[in-house]
């Protein structure tokens, strides 16, 4: 029984490597499929480029989130104020920037403009916690 076990883990590891090769061949399909297509590649070129910009649009946002978050930790609020603006300008849909912005701008001492973030971060999102 055991030589014959070990035959069948052989068996198995023989097909397995098989299996592998036809793995690494089917991953190998795909470019040359786009690449006989002619449409495709038309069309890919502004798709491509269009997720590109919103990968760089979305790093910039994340950084000067980050950004407004370090000043904020280090109670430069007038900085995070405006690291905070910067990336709602990239997307003024976003309700935790309006939250952060609305704390920078009352730990600054700016109430109203406090208020106004505030109200926007919940009427944008008005189950959130921190908005509420």
């Amino acid at each position: 029984d055991t030589q014959h076990d070990g035959t069948n883990h052989k068996q198995r590891t023989t097909r397995n490597t098989h299996i592998l090769p036809n793995m690494s061949e089917s991953n190998n399909k795909p470019p040359p499929e786009s690449s006989t297509s002619p449409t495709k590649a038309s069309t890919s070129p502004p798709q491509e480029e269009e997720e590109e910009e919103k990968q760089e649009w979305e790093i910039q946002l994340l950084a000067s989130k980050k950004a407004g978050d370090t000043a904020f930790q280090s109670s430069n609020f007038t900085l995070a104020i405006q690291h905070y603006t910067s990336a709602l300008s990239l997307d003024p849909s976003h309700y935790i920037l309006y939250s952060n912005r609305s704390a920078a701008y009352l730990s600054n001492h700016e109430k109203s403009r406090a208020l106004t973030d505030a109200k926007e971060c919940i009427r944008l999102n008005p189950t959130w916690h921190e908005g509420v």
